[in-house]
């Protein structure tokens, strides 16, 4: 069995989409390690000083860095099985992705600034994801 479908190979877009889509989860997970490992204690947690206080970001990764494991890892698992599932071909993996990430742009915003390197990812994974659906067509089509 392989792992990416014929046609998503064909489709560059789609294709580079679920790649983007399966590394920006792994790399969700690495920050679900982080704040576990602060959250434990085995190391200080650095955020307080790389993170404005002002912010809301700030003020919930001082006070509540639990939360962000419950959220992080929300995020990373879909983001790993939608890029998966397009890289599969299958309808559920577009419809979670844009899902995901439609989340993500409304959440964006209360993460500033830090939600800026969110959207330098979540944009171009927009333009492949549609790129690829309307103009270089499937996520199905047999």
């Amino acid at each position: 069995m392989r792992l990416v479908n014929e046609q998503i190979r064909a489709n560059r877009s789609l294709y580079w989409a679920g790649i983007l889509q399966l590394f920006y989860g792994l790399f969700e997970l690495v920050d679900v390690a982080t704040i576990t490992i602060i959250t434990i204690g085995l190391i200080p947690n650095i955020l307080e000083t790389l993170i404005p206080q002002t912010t809301g970001i700030g003020v919930f990764m001082v006070t509540m860095p639990g939360l962000f494991i419950i959220i992080f890892s929300f995020f990373a698992s879909l983001r790993i099985w939608s890029g998966y599932w397009i890289l599969r071909n299958r309808a559920m993996g577009f419809w979670i992705a844009l899902f995901i990430t439609g989340v993500s742009l409304v959440a964006v915003w209360f993460f500033l600034p830090f939600g800026a390197f969110d959207l330098c990812i979540i944009l171009p994974f927009i333009l492949l994801l549609f790129n690829g659906y309307y103009q270089d067509k499937p996520i199905i089509s047999n």
